[in-house]
């Protein structure tokens, strides 16, 4: 029994291992559109919100014909400016703190250090460093801080976001594998919620 039992996780494994590498050119083109989508989406938002306040600071300028309407516009644009960044650093500090700065030297870090780790204590780091709670609030707070007009690169965080997206592809792909070769865990998982 226990023999057949071997043969058929040996089978299954050997199964799924043929299947995924023939299917990584999916999983890489998955985690590339996931990148390149996110980080066009805030391109192309900062575009659009740059134009509102730019619009609406036009208005204020050509309705106050009093001299008072560029001193006007100009609180309206830095008002706008401090609290996108509240917004921004806010969302950081209380949402997901492992979003601040670049998040390159903290990947660089984690790569350093993983391999010296025990394997339970490097993938809690990469849960809390690569979460997609922290990729989301890398995506907006870095919109709304470069909304803010804060100097700010977009190089760094997208290393981050590509790296959370990476982590997040790859739970989902163990996850498949585990279902796949035990039945039973995905049945108990299914009944435990």
């Amino acid at each position: 029994v226990l023999s057949s039992f071997y043969d058929r996780i040996c089978f299954s494994s050997a199964t799924i291992a043929m299947e995924l590498k023939h299917r990584t050119w999916f999983l890489y083109m998955l985690v590339g559109l996931l990148v390149g989508i996110c980080q066009y989406l805030p391109t192309f938002t900062l575009a659009s919100m740059t134009d509102w306040k730019l619009s609406i600071a036009d208005e204020i300028v050509a309705n106050n014909h009093t001299g008072k309407g560029v001193a006007l516009a100009a609180f309206f644009m830095g008002s706008m400016g401090l609290i996108a960044a509240a917004l921004s650093a806010c969302m950081v500090v209380f949402i997901a703190p492992p979003a601040e700065a670049s998040g390159l030297p903290q990947l660089i870090v984690y790569m350093a250090e993983a391999e010296l780790m025990e394997e339970r204590k490097a993938l809690e780091l990469g849960n809390r460093l690569l979460e997609f709670r922290v990729v989301l609030v890398k995506i907006f707070a870095l919109t709304l801080a470069c909304f803010s007009g804060l100097a700010i690169g977009r190089e760094g965080p997208a290393v981050h976001i590509g790296a959370g997206f990476g982590w997040i592809v790859a739970k989902c792909v163990i996850r498949y594998i585990l279902d796949a070769l035990f039945p039973i865990a995905r049945a108990h998982r299914s009944h435990s919620l």
